[in-house]
């Protein structure tokens, strides 16, 4: 059986995820942060690229949902364009976790999991 799926209350960004991955060079993906930094983002400023990203969550950006086969939560998918410093649009694919209340988030907020060129 499927679970309910809501929209979620609310959406968050953790501080680490955008200095510690999405902008870190010497992190797990850093072509990925070479990439963003290109788009004129910077790791001594993080706020813009967390401001785009939450604006990326628009109802005109989503594209889907995923429920991964353990039902611990699901994922929420977002694709379109993101306003860069630079004002260009590049399309960004943004992935978002709502938890079910597990001990790694808060139930029904939706998480920020990655985001990438698309």
């Amino acid at each position: 059986m499927r679970p309910y799926i809501a929209w979620p209350a609310g959406f968050n960004i953790a501080p680490a995820k955008i200095a510690g991955y999405l902008l870190n060079v010497s992190g797990g993906s850093p072509g990925k942060a070479r990439w963003w930094l290109s788009q004129g983002f910077a790791v001594e400023a993080p706020e813009p690229l967390i401001d785009a990203l939450f604006e990326h969550t628009s109802a005109t950006n989503f594209v889907g949902i995923r429920v991964p086969a353990k039902l611990w939560g699901h994922r929420l998918v977002f694709e379109g364009p993101i306003r860069t410093p630079l004002a260009s649009t590049p399309e960004v694919r943004s992935v978002w976790q709502v938890s079910y209340g597990t001990s790694t988030g808060v139930r029904g907020v939706a998480d920020l999991v990655t985001a990438h060129r698309i």
